[in-house]
């Protein structure tokens, strides 16, 4: 909800979208870096993941067009104030 209030906001949906699966591909790959080596199949699985998630960041930027528009800034939130 607040993505989305966010995009309503900033007229860019696109941009939030691959931010969001980037700071996921991210903090994976610090997981697996910070893993020990006793967790050996564990990091291996997490580096396995790694392949979808980039794979639709790529999609995302390469096939999906944002829509463009003008934001939203009569947008109201839960109606009580604008922000």
């Amino acid at each position: 909800m607040i993505s989305g209030y966010i995009a309503g906001k900033l007229g860019h949906c696109k941009l939030l979208l691959l931010a969001g699966y980037g700071l996921t591909l991210l903090g994976q790959i610090l997981i697996a870096l910070a893993l020990s080596d006793d967790a050996g199949p564990f990091r291996f699985v997490l580096w396995l993941s790694l392949i979808p998630g980039l794979l639709a960041v790529v999609s995302f930027l390469m096939l999906v067009q944002g829509r463009q528009h003008l934001p939203n800034l009569a947008l109201k939130f839960f109606g009580l104030f604008h922000i």
